[in-house]
């Protein structure tokens, strides 16, 4: 192994290694461990070591549930002490290239930085790639607002501290601290849009590139939050307000009543309202992310955001789908009293769908992927481009090689084309990416150009894609798939009958 020179930062001395002509910094912490009375609570600035810190190895990512996209046959440890970062960098000078801040998905209860390489990227685009650990489930995103000393969003704040570590130390591994770019994926792109309503992110970050992930509609609700809280507290058999108690309470334990809660609440009818996750809290995030962005707080901010075509198609792997129009209809009209909306107007989106699909499980699982993941994404980009000229929107349509291609463009399928990882081993244990070959390399590259063109100077544009328009009254949209080209409103007539619908909910 090639080890780099010694770097010296704020908090002590690290060394990494050089990897096909890439520096690599792993498991840089830059927090102090969130244990004992720190559990619950904003991170800690790392304080200083002793000696050279060895960056070669992944550190421990947060404590988490099993999940289907745990890599096998070894999952990676996990432990409490995760607040770590991991750094590839073409070189140590002072060329001062642009940053690319990487924020994993998970639900905000699974996930980690160790399931990503940076390397492809780094080379390729000659920039710098960051990918954090931040806290997850109850130990991120708990909320217990008559505790004392206790932070809501804490997981956020874990974000916020690395990115601060960013803004003071990047410049060292030859980055560019005034040319931040945040992407992520689901839980993690909805963790960079929830940022926008954060005043501790103000200045941070220059641009965004949110990936299949938005403001959910049924988002930022302090009442779920409350249950949510309330149920785990009944199995841990302790007072919800019992800070301390919890505080004294092992990792594993407190896990394994979380995985006992998912499973009630699956079997409850209920899987997609997400326990843990960002809320509204005057101390973290006073106002609502949109509107922020309405207001013009964040009109600084460049915007890349997408969706993948078939998103929620992803879970027909796991659970059954929808036996009929009536349990369509059931399961839908769950929707209407957390949506502020009426039956009536679930059973006229049923109406719509319906027209050109059939299948009941198609017409759900559409309709879902643009409750929670296509509009949401519209809406933000229509709101941002008032503000913002530079705002892109992407569609990903190459389809996953499961059931012969018949579940399409899932969810996170896009992510190994983004990073030029789709050669390396799967991190899940079946073939959910497609295989590397010239036609799935072709995409990869186009998609890699663009999302380093955007992070560089704010355009995806680049001679090997059609010309790419701001999202106007056109909202023209890429499409990354066997086919790269622009289309103007894509399925206009599923989006318009949202339009009355989803803004925001405080």
């Amino acid at each position: 192994m090639k080890k780099t020179k010694i770097i010296e930062i704020e908090s002590g001395k690290l060394q990494g290694y050089v990897e096909k002509g890439i520096e690599v910094y792993k498991g840089v912490p830059y927090a102090e461990p969130p244990i004992g009375d720190l559990r619950f609570n904003a991170p800690e600035s790392k304080h200083t070591w002793s000696g050279v810190l060895a960056a070669i190895e992944f550190s421990p990512v947060a404590p988490q549930p099993p999940s289907p996209f745990t890599p096998q046959p070894a999952p990676p440890q996990s432990e409490e002490n995760c607040l770590t970062l991991n750094i590839w960098t073409p070189s140590t000078d002072d060329k001062k290239r642009p940053v690319m801040f990487w924020i994993h998905g998970g639900s905000y209860k699974t996930g980690g930085a160790n399931n990503y390489n940076g390397i492809p990227l780094a080379n390729r685009g000659d920039v710098v790639v960051v990918v954090i650990n931040y806290r997850l489930g109850p130990l991120g995103f708990l909320y217990l607002p008559n505790a004392p000393n206790f932070s809501a969003n804490v997981g956020l704040l874990d974000q916020i501290e690395a990115l601060k570590w960013v803004k003071k130390n990047i410049m060292k591994f030859g980055g560019d601290p005034g040319n931040v770019t945040v992407f992520g994926e689901s839980a993690g792109a909805g963790a960079i849009c929830s940022l926008l309503g954060m005043p501790a992110a103000k200045g941070l970050f220059n641009r965004m590139i949110p990936q299949s992930g938005s403001t959910s509609p049924l988002g930022y609700q302090k009442g779920r939050a409350i249950a949510t809280a309330q149920r785990l507290t009944s199995l841990l058999e302790i007072d919800k307000d019992d800070i301390d108690g919890l505080r004294k309470i092992s990792a594993e334990k407190i896990i394994e009543a979380q995985t006992k809660m998912d499973q009630q609440v699956l079997e409850g009818g209920t899987a997609l309202l997400l326990g843990y996750s960002p809320l509204i809290d005057k101390n973290t995030m006073p106002k609502h992310p949109l509107k922020a962005v309405l207001e013009g707080e964040t009109k600084n901010i460049e915007l890349l955001h997408g969706t993948n075509k078939d998103e929620m198609r992803l879970w027909e792997l796991w659970y059954p789908g929808v036996k009929n129009s009536e349990e369509l209809s059931n399961r839908l009209s769950l929707m209407a009293q957390p949506m502020g909306q009426s039956k009536e107007k679930i059973l006229e989106i049923i109406d719509l769908y319906s027209e050109t699909r059939k299948n009941p499980t198609e017409i759900y699982n559409t309709i879902i992927t643009d409750t929670f993941f296509r509009i949401p994404s519209i809406r933000l980009a229509e709101m941002q481009s008032k503000n913002q000229p530079d705002t892109f929107m992407y569609m990903f349509t190459y389809p996953s090689p499961i059931r012969n291609g018949s579940l399409g463009a899932v969810h996170a399928i896009e992510i190994p084309f983004v990073f030029g990882t789709l050669d390396m081993p799967r991190a899940v244990n079946f073939k959910l990416f497609p295989a590397s070959n010239k036609e799935t390399e072709r995409l990869s590259a186009k998609m890699m150009d663009s999302w380093i063109s955007f992070a560089r100077n704010g355009n995806p544009n680049h001679k090997e894609i059609p010309d790419w328009a701001q999202y106007r009254n056109d909202r023209a949209t890429m499409i990354f798939g066997k086919d790269v080209k622009v289309i103007n409103d894509p399925y206009s007539k599923e989006r318009s009958v949202w339009d009355d619908i989803i803004i925001f909910k405080e």
